[in-house]
């Protein structure tokens, strides 16, 4: 008998540097996130959203002004389906100095 396992699925990030400024790109890194194709970023600032293809790859974005931002990645399946048995969507608050 042979019984596939789903590995279990969710969406995460990491940025870096962790206390950033106005003069400094950060770096958000959704290597942690299962199975997904599709990475859409939204900064939290005004900006348009970002959206990337394929395999995780830490994207930057620099903040013009100093403040609290909700940075949200939303990742969907290659077949279109959102990551939905553990979270699609995640945030991190991200206070720029």
């Amino acid at each position: 008998m042979f019984q596939a396992c789903t590995p279990v699925e969710h969406a995460c990030f990491t940025y870096y540097p962790e206390a950033p400024d106005t003069s400094t790109i950060v770096y958000f890194d959704p290597a942690c996130t299962d199975l997904a194709f599709t990475y859409k970023w939204s900064f939290g600032d005004g900006t348009p959203d970002s959206t990337i293809l394929g395999q995780a790859q830490p994207i930057g974005h620099k903040f013009s002004s100093p403040g609290t931002y909700t940075v949200v990645l939303n990742a969907v399946r290659k077949d279109g389906v959102s990551i939905r048995k553990g979270k699609t969507e995640v945030s991190e608050k991200v206070v720029v100095h």
